[in-house]
């Protein structure tokens, strides 16, 4: 058994990866005590501090300054200082795990039918004034521009708007986290396969008041039962699409909870 050193986290015997992910862990520990910005320890000091060498402790700083937890800094005031995540950071990797377990579009619409009729009831309880001013300004912009009128772009960024701010007043962060993730998984410049008819874009934009509108009357029964109309509408659209499940796939920026899709690249 290692002596545990006054102020170190005791160690413990393990070789190979196993030692490095321990390390890591110790790190993000270390980092998490601390201020982003704050000096965790010189080199010399987490070396004594942790009892390991100097190559593990390296290995194990790539990969907790990888995944912005920790910053190395060289040079005379250099060591290990706390960092932290930003939303991006937390949300590109489990976007790419999505991309990599073969997510489809009728997977997304199987979470967004439990998800999303709860999040916009959710948001009538909000008691953030500042995004009930939001969501306000935005029902007044999407009502200046007729669905068949806009383009395909405009139509997905209004729906990301949307989802964004009714997702922020559920005041929940996993659903806004989970909300971010499916953003991410979309790509905007790969080829659209939604919102390209006159009458699909129109309907969007109605659903898309009325269910501003049922949030901004704190209406909960309302607001589950449109997003529940949007999510119906989805479904009809993925049929209409094709049954090849290899033609519709990954979702491109979505919305609450009407989402854009591309075809799936060959």
């Amino acid at each position: 058994m290692n002596e545990q050193k006054p102020g170190s986290i005791e160690t413990r015997e393990t070789g190979g990866n196993g030692r490095v992910a321990w390390v890591v862990r110790q790190l993000e520990s270390l980092s998490l005590r601390h201020e982003e910005g704050e000096l965790i320890g010189s080199e010399p000091v987490l070396l004594e501090r942790l009892g390991i060498s100097r190559p593990t402790l390296r290995q194990a700083a790539k990969v907790a300054a990888a995944a912005r937890m920790i910053s190395v800094r060289p040079g005379l005031h250099g060591g290990y200082y706390a960092a932290r995540p930003t939303a991006k950071d937390s949300i590109r990797m489990p976007a790419r795990y999505l991309r990599l377990q073969g997510a489809t579009l009728r997977h997304v619409h199987e979470v967004s039918v439990e998800l999303f009729p709860g999040l916009a009831a959710l948001a009538t309880k909000c008691e953030n004034e500042r995004l009930w001013a939001e969501l306000t300004a935005l029902r007044a912009a999407l009502a200046k521009r007729p669905g068949e009128t806009e383009d395909i772009r405009g139509m997905i960024e209004s729906e990301v708007a949307l989802g964004t701010v009714l997702a922020e007043m559920t005041e929940n962060p996993l659903r806004l986290l989970i909300h971010h993730i499916l953003i991410e998984f979309g790509d905007l410049e790969q080829e659209l396969k939604f919102y390209r008819d006159e009458g699909d874009r129109r309907c969007t934009r109605q659903l898309q008041l009325k269910l501003c509108d049922a949030v901004l009357a704190r209406d909960e029964e309302d607001a589950r039962a449109i997003a529940g109309a949007r999510l119906r509408m989805l479904g009809e659209w993925i049929n209409r699409a094709g049954s090849s499940e290899s033609d519709v796939v990954a979702p491109q920026r979505p919305g609450l909870p009407g989402l854009a899709y591309r075809r799936e690249e060959k």
